[in-house]
């Protein structure tokens, strides 16, 4: 393939092999890595990070609701006031399990998305499509919190 554009038929295996030739070029020169492959690992790595916050927030959440649990059972829910500020006094086991369920969800969902988004990622076979792609994450991951 010499990328010549001439014929109509060949244009697009031209454009597929210009692009394939952009993502497996050289990284550095003096590395014998590729442009593409080390773009996607950093990416995959990034996106890891971003959805482990997550996680680690998923985590801490369980952990309080167990201590306060632990700290504050009882057979009803109550909140006090400690001068100026409010103070939960007694919590259920139901209440509880709700909330320690509703911290697996969130695990869950956050797995899920690690798993799937860095699978997405890693098929991305184009550099700006992989920029694309990291951005589009990125945004699923902070919509909650517009």
């Amino acid at each position: 393939c010499d990328e010549d554009y001439t014929l109509s038929t060949d244009s697009l295996q031209a454009e597929m092999f210009a692009e394939a030739r952009d993502f497996s070029s050289p990284w550095l020169t003096f590395l014998p890595m590729e442009t593409g492959p080390v773009l996607a690992i950093l990416v995959i790595f990034m996106w890891a990070l971003s959805v482990t916050d997550v996680l680690r927030g998923a985590v801490d959440f369980m952990f309080a609701v167990f201590q306060l649990h632990r700290a504050c059972a009882s057979d009803s829910f109550s909140i006090g006031r400690a001068g100026s500020e409010f103070v939960i006094e007694g919590v259920t086991l139901f209440r509880t399990s709700w909330a320690l369920f509703v911290g697996l969800l969130q695990l869950g969902i956050g797995m899920s998305l690690l798993i799937s988004g860095a699978i997405w990622l890693a098929y991305t076979k184009s550099i700006p499509d992989l920029l694309a792609n990291a951005v589009a994450l990125s945004y699923i991951m902070q919509v909650d919190e517009l």
